[in-house]
C-alpha cells in the first residue's frame, strides 16, 4: 500500500497486533511503494514471498486486527487444502457454527487483505498475477487457484478483522483512484473475459 504517516501507523499497528496474537514463530517482512519500482499490490506480494523462506506464507494487509492464535486453525487446513482465508466479521456473513467452508469465491470464501498458503503453492501458481495492482488482485488469485485446481477455504474459526482500505480514502477523486479501481475491473473483465459489476471490458 503506497505509504504515508496515516497508513505507516496502521502497519506498525497491524505488526503490534500480529507478534502479540501468533502463537508459531513468524517473520515478518513489510514492502512498501518505496519497495516497488511500479507499485503494485500482487507484485508486492511477491516481492516479500521471495524474501521469505519459511514452509508457510502469509499475504496481509495492513489494516488489520489478530485475535488470539488466529494463526493456529489457518495452518491446520493446510494439511488439506492449497490456500486459506481468515474469516472477518465486517465483510462476511457466514454460519458462525462452521469451522472451514470450502470455496474460492472472492468475497465469500477468499479474502483478499489475508490469504495463507505454503510456499510451495505460492511457487506451482508462478506467483501472484501482477497484471493487477490494486482492486481485482483477489479475482485474479481466484481464476489462478481454479486454473490449477486448488483447494481454498474461509476458516470461520480464524478471525482476523479488516478495517477497510485507507489508500482508497486517501487518493478519491483522483486520476489514481480510477486507476486503482474501475480500470483494474475492466483490465481484469478484459484477461478473464468476465463483466465484474458490469463495467465491461
Amino acid at each position: 500500500m503506497p505509504s504515508s504517516q496515516s497508513t505507516r501507523q496502521y502497519t506498525r499497528s497491524s505488526i503490534r497486533q500480529l507478534r502479540s496474537n501468533t502463537k508459531h514463530d513468524i517473520n515478518i517482512i513489510v514492502v512498501n511503494d518505496t519497495d516497488v519500482q511500479d507499485w503494485g499490490y500482487n507484485k508486492a506480494l511477491n516481492i516479500g514471498a521471495k524474501q521469505g523462506n519459511g514452509e508457510y506464507v502469509f499475504f496481509v494487509n495492513n489494516d488489520l486486527i489478530y485475535t488470539k492464535h488466529w494463526d493456529v486453525n489457518l495452518i491446520k487446513s493446510l494439511d488439506n487444502h492449497h490456500s486459506c482465508s481468515p474469516f472477518c466479521a465486517r465483510s462476511m456473513n457466514v454460519s458462525p457454527l462452521a469451522k472451514i467452508i470450502e470455496g474460492h469465491k472472492t468475497g465469500t470464501h477468499l479474502a483478499g487483505w489475508a490469504i495463507m498458503m505454503k510456499r510451495k503453492t505460492w511457487i506451482s501458481i508462478g506467483g501472484f498475477d501482477e497484471d493487477f495492482s490494486f482492486w481485482c488482485c483477489d479475482n485474479s488469485f481466484e481464476e489462478q487457484i481454479k486454473l490449477h485446481k486448488l483447494k481454498h477455504c474461509l476458516v470461520v474459526n480464524s478471525r482476523v478483522d479488516h478495517i477497510g482500505s485507507k489508500t482508497l480514502d486517501k487518493n478519491k477523486h483522483t486520476v489514481m483512484y480510477k486507476e486503482l479501481t474501475s480500470n483494474q475491473i475492466k483490465k481484469f473483465n478484459k484477461k478473464f473475459n468476465k463483466n465484474l459489476f458490469n463495467l465491461g471490458k
